[in-house]
């Protein structure tokens, strides 16, 4: 029979894809890590040479003393803006894995009730 031969070659090419995605997934969750660490350390210095007051500019514009403290946290922010967009960008590719995950499983699980459905 054409139709139960036809889906679970589906079946089979959707099973290798998840594999394949899985993997993908472990190497995008040890990015995410990764800049996530990073993130954190940077935001962490740029917060201690804040309250230090051992800054004298933030994105070019010159800072008169040690800022506010109310500033410190947002000052801080603006000074590990490149970490924060690695950061931004491998948690969306991520959340990307995770969906192309998702569907596969959405559809290898429509293919084997077609199959069961068809045997």
């Amino acid at each position: 029979m054409e139709d139960i031969h036809t889906i679970y070659q589906a079946i089979e090419t959707r099973i290798k894809k998840l594999e394949k995605v899985t993997a993908d997934l472990d190497k995008a969750g040890d990015i995410k890590a990764q800049a996530t660490a990073d993130y954190d350390l940077a935001y962490a210095k740029a917060m201690a040479k804040l309250a230090l007051g051992t800054v004298k500019e933030v994105g070019g514009e010159p800072l008169e003393g040690k800022p506010p403290a109310t500033l410190i946290p947002k000052l801080a922010a603006g000074m590990c803006y490149e970490e924060r967009v690695a950061l931004e960008i491998s948690t969306n590719a991520y959340k990307s894995v995770i969906t192309k995950v998702n569907v596969l499983q959405a559809t290898l699980n429509g293919y084997q009730s077609l199959f069961r459905h068809l045997q």
